[in-house]
């Protein structure tokens, strides 16, 4: 008994983490942040000799990351504790540099303004121009009170490189608002505007705006149309842009000659406004969904490579055949990938499509789509797809193991002919699984065969 509790009453060494250098911890501090995105703050409560290190003078960088849960009542004295510590050197070096973000976590009772923006903004603004990165996610009463806030307190930001602006209403102060911070921040590379699925706001024509150096541009929301009207995009590459007005669209891909993918969602069209025949010579890649597919009949891409056509209709997938062969009218591209995600390809139209209009295609992706004995037929046919070397097909319905073999035993045939690499993907339902001599015959075809519950 005295053994044990001799034992019981022996010191436990330190742990590993309590053991290391002041130096070492500092540098370990440093990576987290830097490659993490963890805050200091939360470092510094793991035990005293973490909080010790993390409060060190030497260790102001560490607190370059300032996030705010704007659902919580401590936010803005969260925040001015990390900027004290941030800023606690009486003259901070030239590379110094501050990444803020400002979130509602949970994101509910839309009503409740737990945080004061305008103190949070009072709080932020004089350390402006050490800003690196600014993130704001929120609801639009936050958004609304962050706006007025902004406006109250004119400053720049010089040193920006990315914003991020998500859940706000696109009102014309918040326009404004956007527009002065774009204006004042020449090193931007990254820009993602989230607003509501607002109407446009009725808002004077802006002078333009030259973002120079935004490679990666984001926008979500018709209400932006007052300030796509003045945005420039001179070397934007990648574009995002979401509930937009097909001609606002085609306007802002016309501004921006050097785009080279586009992801393109949730379009609305205004009858009275006609969309333009339009060439896009830039684009590349196109991911867009079945709500674009009356713009997409009006534009022309003649580079395209890569191309993305999807729908959320799972029920009642639409008919893409004639948008398809509409655009490629307008400017033939040598379109060498194509995924398809729950569309309608039952139709003559897309069996055209497939037989005239993609003789340079390598990968083809059906996933959930609708299938009809014409979609089997183009597919088997060996005029078609020439150049094909990949395809896959993803639950796609009708279609029986048969019909999957037959299709998988041309398509390998003609790429031995053309002495070309083949490889198929089949995925079928648990209720539609091929038997195991089923399945042996597809993987004769170079075929790998995936069974999912649903």
């Amino acid at each position: 008994m005295g053994n044990v509790l001799g034992l019981l009453s022996r010191p436990r060494p330190e742990p590993a983490s309590e053991r290391l250098p002041p130096g070492v911890l500092l540098e370990i501090f440093q990576f987290c942040v830097d490659a993490n995105g963890t805050n200091a703050l939360i470092l510094s409560l793991v035990s005293k000799k973490w909080r010790a290190a993390s409060y060190h003078n030497n260790a102001w960088q560490i607190w370059s990351r300032v996030d705010a849960n704007l659902a919580s009542s401590f936010a803005v004295e969260k925040a001015a504790h990390s900027l004290s510590l941030w800023s606690r050197h009486h003259r901070l070096p030239n590379t110094a540099r501050l990444r803020i973000s400002l979130f509602r976590s949970p994101l509910t009772n839309e009503n409740s303004r737990t945080t004061d923006i305008a103190a949070m903004v009072a709080l932020l603004r004089p350390f402006s121009m050490y800003w690196q990165s600014f993130s704001f996610s929120s609801n639009h009463h936050d958004g609304s009170d962050f706006f007025v806030a902004l406006a109250s307190i004119p400053s720049s930001a010089p040193l920006l490189e990315s914003i991020e602006l998500e859940g706000f209403s696109w009102k014309r102060g918040a326009i404004h608002g956007i527009a002065q911070i774009l204006e004042s921040s020449p090193l931007l590379q990254k820009v993602g505007l989230r607003g509501l699925k607002d109407a446009p706001a009725p808002v004077p024509p802006l002078p333009n705006i030259v973002l120079s150096r935004v490679t990666h541009f984001r926008v979500a929301g018709a209400g932006s149309a007052g300030l796509l009207a003045a945005l420039l995009l001179p070397e934007s590459t990648d574009l995002d842009l979401s509930s937009l007005r097909g001609d606002t669209l085609s306007r802002l891909l016309v501004t921006t000659p050097k785009a080279q993918r586009a992801v393109i969602s949730r379009l609305s069209h205004d009858q009275k406004i006609p969309i333009p025949i339009t060439l896009h010579h830039s684009v590349t890649t196109l991911d867009i969904s079945s709500t674009c597919f009356e713009w997409l009949r009006r534009n022309g891409f003649p580079n395209l490579r890569s191309l993305v056509l999807q729908s959320k209709q799972k029920s009642s997938p639409c008919y893409i055949g004639a948008a398809l062969r509409r655009c490629f009218k307008i400017a033939p591209p040598l379109l060498r990938s194509l995924n398809l995600r729950q569309v309608n390809v039952t139709n003559w139209s897309f069996f055209h499509f497939l037989d005239k209009d993609v003789p340079q295609l390598e990968t083809l992706i059906f996933s959930e789509c609708k299938f009809s004995t014409c979609t089997i037929d183009a597919l088997k046919s060996p005029t078609s797809l020439a150049r094909l070397s990949s395809l896959t097909i993803d639950r796609c319905m009708p279609l029986s193991v048969d019909q999957a073999v037959q299709i998988v035993a041309s398509r390998q045939s003609a790429s031995n002919n053309a002495d070309r690499n083949w490889s198929g993907e089949i995925v079928f339902t648990a209720a539609n699984a091929p038997s195991q001599i089923e399945l042996d015959t597809l993987k004769q075809f170079a075929t790998d065969v995936k069974i999912v519950a649903a």
